[in-house]
């Protein structure tokens, strides 16, 4: 559900929560009244790399971010483009809204040359055209010394929890070999170059990737381990000889009339399950149960104990732990920067392993324009209740929207 206060559009839920701060007023004005911790941030963009020079020749200079113009599809039939994106601890912070300040965290998270050190828990972009190969090299930069590995006779329960490997969701690619391989093994300290052959026939499509070691999955994911993966697409539909059509790509309709492409956003959509434990490894947490971290507490994931699962009660423990989802790595942020009446393309990709989501927009009630949602998840509950109709918004003009 979403709102419209002080000129900003944001969404509240129990467990999700996005803003927008829309452009009724200059966008400047509307960003001004958003802590810049709290503006949600695209993933920072993969600087993929061309193949390595030959011997006695430099090597090639980082590509530009944007595939779309750096490497038109003409001329992406094999080529290969390289990237390089590490795994180790790193140390953040989440917003947490039931005590309106910052958890201090110790994650791990995939770490590239265009990591953003204000969402470090969110992978970087990575954009490919059909017919490329990709080739990622994978470090394992974890700690060698893990007490979660277990026995080969308890492979079927968690263990292992530095190791890790590389999954992609959706794409049109070899399960095996070096490609994308789920029975891989890379362990601490271990370099693994893993290649992607994208058929040159690959629809366009937002996609994205994540570890999947057996025994170590939800625990990497549920840490923030999930990044974007876009297959772009300039394709337009053609008939064959026989009368059929030949489909073109979704990027060739969402454009401008003058051609240009509409403004994209990504929305990661993460559930971090972090939680703050007593000397005694126990969860710690408040009166109603929900799960609490102290001053100089530093919450992180450690175990499958408590955090994941279901509660005597038939919940989930993720909806028990009063946790939210995240976007981009960021609890109950702010999209700056929308105007009403324009189109935007929004690339939503569900990357949690905890629950479902159910997104829907809503119009914000005239009379409750300047209240305000308390702190909770009942306060957020009953604000949705009194201040959204649901309806359909009907707007006669930007400076009076009430679009939700």
């Amino acid at each position: 559900m979403t709102s419209l206060h002080r000129g900003r559009l944001f969404a509240l839920s129990s467990t999700f929560a996005l803003g927008v701060a829309a452009q009724f007023a200059p966008v400047q004005q509307a960003a001004a009244e958003v802590p810049a911790a709290r503006i949600v941030r695209e993933p920072p963009a993969a600087l993929l790399r061309g193949a390595p020079a030959a011997a006695g020749k430099s090597g090639p200079s980082l590509m530009a971010a944007t595939p779309l113009k750096a490497r038109p599809q003409a001329s992406s039939v094999g080529n290969e483009v390289f990237y390089d994106l590490a795994i180790r601890y790193v140390d953040g912070k989440i917003y947490n809204p039931d005590t309106d300040s910052d958890d201090a965290v110790r994650l791990r998270a995939f770490q590239g040359e265009a990591s953003d050190p204000l969402i470090p828990y969110v992978g970087p972009k990575v954009e490919l055209w059909p017919g490329e190969t990709f080739r990622l090299t994978l470090r394992n930069q974890l700690p060698k010394d893990d007490p979660s590995c277990k026995p080969r006779d308890e492979h079927n329960g968690p263990h292992c929890f530095n190791s890790t490997n590389m999954h992609t969701h959706g794409l049109w690619v070899s399960p095996s070999g070096n490609s994308d391989n789920v029975l891989l093994k890379i362990d601490p300290g271990v370099d693994f170059q893993y290649e992607y052959n994208v058929p040159a026939d690959h629809p366009a499509g937002t996609f994205w990737y994540h570890p999947h070691l057996h025994g170590a999955t939800a625990l990497q994911v549920a840490s923030g381990m999930a990044g974007p993966l876009i297959i772009r697409g300039d394709r337009l539909p053609q008939a064959r000889d026989d009368g059929s059509l030949i489909p073109g790509d979704l990027d060739t309709l969402l454009t401008a009339p003058n051609g240009e492409a509409f403004r994209e956003r990504v929305l990661v959509f993460q559930q971090i399950a972090y939680t703050c434990r007593d000397q005694d490894g126990n969860i710690k947490k408040d009166a109603d149960g929900k799960w609490l971290c102290d001053k100089g507490d530093v919450g992180g994931i450690e175990s499958y104990e408590g955090q994941f699962g279901i509660t005597p009660t038939g919940g989930t423990q993720w909806n028990a732990s009063s946790r939210r989802t995240a976007i981009n790595g960021l609890v109950e942020p702010y999209v700056v920067g929308a105007r009403a009446g324009s189109v935007e393309r929004w690339r939503f990709i569900h990357a949690g392993v905890r629950d479902s989501i159910r997104l829907s927009f809503r119009k914000l009630d005239a009379a409750q324009a300047s209240a305000a949602p308390g702190k909770g998840r009942k306060a957020r509950e009953q604000f949705i209740q009194q201040a959204c109709t649901g309806a359909t918004p009907r707007c006669s003009s930007p400076a009076i929207a009430r679009t939700c």
